[in-house]
């Protein structure tokens, strides 16, 4: 109220100013379909640390026009979450809930990232931030460097492979140095040939940004807090159990044509007989 106050008080060009900002800010909501996704909740947040459940939030890649709503949404799924955790279970939520951000650059800045990545692992939240390169963590999180706490605040991370020589640049970094025995030997030759023999350890890069950059395709580097940087393999993913469940086209016999709610009676079917049973990677793997 007293901020509406103020607001009365202002004159002329400023009063005219603070209602232009506002409207502008505020002009994608006269949108029909933002207004109709906006209106109402349907997601049923609160359920997500006490049910299994999966949400997908499709994003389009080309068009940066709602990130703000995309933005929107992880940040309150992220307070939502960590208030119920802390309220109604005593600091963590009887399921865990792990947050896939894919196509991470595209989702928008999320108000107060770097912070909630400190918090929410002790409320049995799990993120999993995945960029193509450094430079869009570096972009978007620019701010206060805030995208070094972000990394900071990642206990494992796993490197790909990529193009981007700034990326090879900083994991060549990361990997930090090795030291390395050199051993030089010279020999003159004449009537009084003679020779020498040195020996000397020097830093090397544990893997140069070229190197980092010229890794084969099925390997990966991986960081687990605590523990040295190792090369591996990545996971072939065909040769996981449930990857017949998956498909590429409508075609497909398993094309999940979905719908926003309510599921129509065929989906809500095929949901009833669905059963795939639960497998963890470590169980894939065996």
């Amino acid at each position: 109220m007293r901020n509406w106050a103020d607001f009365q008080n202002y004159k002329d060009k400023t009063l005219d100013s603070v209602i232009a900002v506002t409207t502008a800010k505020f002009a994608l909501f006269n949108i029909q379909s933002v207004m109709d996704l906006t209106k109402r909740d349907t997601l049923d947040i609160n359920t997500w640390g006490k049910e299994k459940s999966m949400v997908y939030l499709v994003i389009p890649d080309n068009d940066s026009t709602f990130r703000f709503l995309s933005a929107l949404f992880f940040s309150t799924v992220f307070q939502t979450l960590t208030r119920q955790a802390d309220i109604d279970f005593k600091g963590q939520l009887p399921l865990h809930v792990r947050v896939y951000l894919d196509e991470f650059a595209n989702i928008g800045e999320i108000p107060d990232f770097a912070e909630q990545t400190s918090t929410v692992r002790s409320r049995n939240m799990s993120l999993v931030p995945i960029l193509q390169n450094i430079a869009q963590l570096q972009g978007l999180y620019k701010e206060k460097e805030a995208w070094k706490t972000i990394l900071g605040n990642c206990d494992s991370l796993v490197y790909l492979g990529g193009n981007d020589e700034d990326t090879f640049k900083f994991m060549s970094g990361l990997l930090g140095k090795q030291t390395i025995d050199v051993r030089n030997t010279s020999r003159s030759f004449g009537q009084t040939g003679s020779g020498s023999l040195s020996h000397q350890k020097i830093a090397r890069d544990l893997m140069t940004p070229d190197e980092v950059g010229n890794m084969k395709r099925h390997e990966c580097l991986v960081r687990i807090a605590n523990m040295p940087v190792f090369k591996s393999k990545k996971y072939n993913s065909i040769k996981h159990p449930n990857w017949k469940y998956l498909a590429n086209q409508e075609t497909d016999e398993r094309w999940w044509n979905y719908q926003i709610n309510p599921l129509n009676q065929r989906q809500e079917n095929h949901l009833e007989g669905l059963r795939i049973r639960d497998l963890t990677f470590e169980s894939s793997l065996k």
